[in-house]
């Protein structure tokens, strides 16, 4: 069996959490988010740490600027995981995609009326994301169960691009074990 290198196992690493995230967001939209609190809130502590180890080894103290940043990231990721900050992250996600939308819609009417150019294709494919991604806006903020159901939909298409991401990941593999033994 060809050894795995640190990239391999980056990659799976990579693909796991894909498939873990798509699971708990199947499960619930709350598990999700606190899924993602918690690595978020995880990341920013590690980062403090690093950050107060950079200042000790340089200065030997721990008030300089690295460390006083590395306090104040410390907290905000304790934070993040005890409040589940990342509740405001999904909360923001209808706005964003209310203001894409009309951003493309609007996009797609300055394209064919004011640059005159006459491709319909593009002006067709950008009104269409734009309504789409504007419908998806409204219905995520006016539909109650609408966040659940679109909850379980990006958890189906997580744990399905982890099982893409896998099969391109081992179909890969064996290309590159056969062509070093043609070789």
């Amino acid at each position: 069996m060809a050894k795995l290198q640190n990239k391999d196992v980056t990659t799976l690493i990579y693909i796991i959490a894909l498939f873990i995230f798509g699971v708990m967001f199947c499960c619930s939209l709350s598990m999700g988010v606190e899924a993602i609190s918690w690595i978020v809130g995880a990341i920013l502590i590690v980062t403090a740490v690093i950050l107060l180890a950079s200042a000790y080894v340089e200065n030997k103290s721990l008030t300089t600027i690295d460390g006083l940043l590395g306090a104040v990231i410390a907290a905000f990721g304790v934070l993040f995981i005890v409040k589940r900050l990342a509740w405001i992250i999904v909360q923001y996600i209808p706005y964003l995609l209310i203001f894409l939308g009309g951003l493309l819609i609007l996009d797609s009417i300055i394209f064919i009326i004011v640059r005159s150019k006459r491709d319909y294709l593009v002006f067709g494919l950008e009104i269409a994301l734009g309504i789409v991604s504007l419908t998806l806006g409204l219905l995520l903020i006016f539909v109650d169960d609408f966040a659940d159901y679109a909850s379980i939909v990006f958890g189906i298409i997580l744990i399905a691009l982890s099982i893409y991401q896998l099969l391109l990941f081992f179909g890969g593999k064996n290309r590159r074990v056969s062509d070093k033994r043609r070789k």
